[in-house]
């Protein structure tokens, strides 16, 4: 009896713990961007367009196509996930229409999904940008 008594009290905090939070798996993870707005022609001026989440301070970092990119987002663990103001360096390319636009994405964010290993940010219905 105390073993099942220990076992249900085990299973209970595992699935109350935070650090099972979808978004534990993120860190260390370098996201590259292959779809934004339905468009997958995607270079950014010196690569691929790259974000990491940093789950202990709550802040996504990355590479924009043209200037580096952070800033805060919530999540609430069931789906969930907004972006506060993001900041971004001031460099000037030759073409900033796809980082405009992945700026201009980002705030409209308001959940998330995970297929076979991607990420997906949508607003409602609307996959607005996809990650592998």
């Amino acid at each position: 009896m105390k073993n099942l008594f220990f076992a249900a009290a085990l299973l209970f905090m595992v699935s109350c713990s935070p650090k099972l939070a979808p978004d534990q798996k993120w860190p260390d993870k370098k996201w590259t961007l292959y779809e934004l707005n339905g468009s997958t022609s995607l270079k950014g001026a010196d690569g691929d367009i790259t974000f990491q989440f940093n789950t202990a301070e709550q802040r996504i970092s990355g590479y924009g196509g043209c200037n580096r990119v952070s800033g805060p987002y919530t999540m609430d663990g069931k789906g969930s996930l907004k972006f506060g103001m993001l900041i971004s360096t001031r460099m000037a390319c030759p073409d900033m229409s796809t980082e405009d636009a992945l700026m201009a994405a980002f705030p409209k964010t308001d959940s998330y999904e995970i297929r076979n290993n991607e990420l997906w940010l949508k607003k409602g219905n609307e996959v607005l940008m996809k990650f592998r």
